[in-house]
């Protein structure tokens, strides 16, 4: 049951972070369904924010996660604001919304469920899979530590050189337990 509510967290947030994005930059013929597109304009700007504070050297996610959140909140206003002038303010949600939101959350119903139900090893999908420990791993050195290129990459360059390779796997993991820890 954690599970399930931890989800439907995680993508709390990335509407959050991508609400008012997706308010702004939705062309005029796709307004109907611009809340669809807050989860993937929020997953983008989480990991564009999070690079640029990585490499910044900013310490990890558990330091910076509230900074990342404070420009959604003027990207809202900003998409409130130019959806209110440029058309009539055409409600977030209609029929159209929540036929596609009911297909997404059977989707994740069928794919979470050997996970929920079978707790037997890291995944329940293959035998042997440790990409969960994996990703973790990664993960946990982006929540908590200060990006060194000298260190980082000493240190595992295999780990390493995926974390970068794959960014945004590993600051999807560690900027949402950042924020909800």
């Amino acid at each position: 049951m954690t599970h399930l509510l931890y989800s439907l967290l995680f993508a709390g947030l990335y509407v959050y972070l991508g609400l008012g994005l997706a308010l702004m930059i939705t062309p005029p013929a796709l307004t109907r369904y611009r809340i669809l597109f807050a989860p993937l304009a929020g997953y983008a700007y989480m990991t564009l924010a999070g690079w640029y504070f990585l490499v910044s050297g900013f310490p990890g996610t558990d330091n910076y996660w509230r900074l990342l959140c404070l420009p959604p909140l003027a990207f809202l206003g900003l998409g409130f604001y130019r959806t209110r002038r440029d058309t009539p303010f055409a409600p977030l949600f209609n029929k159209d919304v929540a036929i596609a939101s009911a297909s997404g959350l059977l989707g994740f119903a069928i794919a979470a469920f050997p996970s929920i139900a079978f707790r037997k090893g890291l995944t329940a999908i293959t035998l042997g899979n440790a990409d969960v420990a994996y990703y973790s791993m990664m993960a946990r050195y982006v929540k908590g530590s200060v990006h060194d290129p000298r260190s980082y990459l000493l240190a595992n360059p295999q780990i390493s050189s995926t974390a970068l390779d794959r960014f945004g796997t590993v600051l999807t993991t560690a900027f949402p337990s950042s924020a909800l820890s």
